[in-house]
C-alpha cells in the first residue's frame, strides 16, 4: 500500500511528459479551436431552378403550409437526436434579420458547410414546448447534392 501512491504519481509524470513536449514545439498548450462558419452572401448560394429560397418561404408560408418546398441552401449547423429527429439550420443569402435562417427537421445528417438541395413539407407556428415556437419550419426534410 505504502508504494501504491509513489506508483500513481511516477505513472502520471511518464504519461504527461510526452504531452507536454508535443504542446511545447507546437508552442501552444491549448487546441486551436475551427473558425466559426460564415453565413453565405447574397448570391453566394445559386437559387434552384425552379425551387425557392428562404426568403420566398418564409413570405409565402401562410399560402405554402402543408406544401413539398425545394431549395438550395448551406448548412449552418446542426443538432442531432432531439426529440427523436435532426434539427438543422440553413441559410441562402436571402432574407433580412430574422428571416434569414429556416430550420429543418430530418433523419438525415448533413454535414455542417456544405451546400446542398433541401427538400421539405412547410409547417408554420410550431410550438414545441420549452420556448421553442418556429413561424416556419420545414419538416421530414431529405438532402441531395447541388448540380453543377
Amino acid at each position: 500500500m505504502k508504494y501504491l501512491k509513489p506508483l500513481i504519481l511516477v505513472c502520471a509524470l511518464l504519461l504527461a511528459a510526452p504531452m507536454a513536449m508535443a504542446a511545447s514545439k507546437a508552442g501552444s498548450s491549448m487546441p486551436t479551436p475551427p473558425a466559426p462558419l460564415q453565413a453565405p452572401l447574397a448570391g453566394e448560394v445559386t437559387p434552384l431552378a425552379g425551387g425557392k429560397t428562404i426568403a420566398d418561404i418564409i413570405a409565402e408560408s401562410a399560402g405554402l403550409e402543408g406544401q413539398v418546398v425545394k431549395l438550395s441552401a448551406k448548412i449552418m449547423k446542426v443538432s442531432t437526436l432531439i426529440l427523436g429527429k435532426n434539427w438543422i439550420t440553413l441559410q441562402d443569402g436571402t432574407g433580412t434579420q430574422p428571416g434569414t435562417k429556416l430550420v429543418v427537421t430530418s433523419q438525415e445528417i448533413p454535414f455542417k458547410g456544405d451546400v446542398v438541395v433541401v427538400t421539405g413539407v412547410v409547417r408554420t407556428d410550431i410550438d414545441i414546448g420549452s420556448g421553442y415556437q418556429y413561424a416556419v419550419l420545414l419538416e421530414e426534410a431529405t438532402f441531395s447534392a447541388v448540380s453543377e
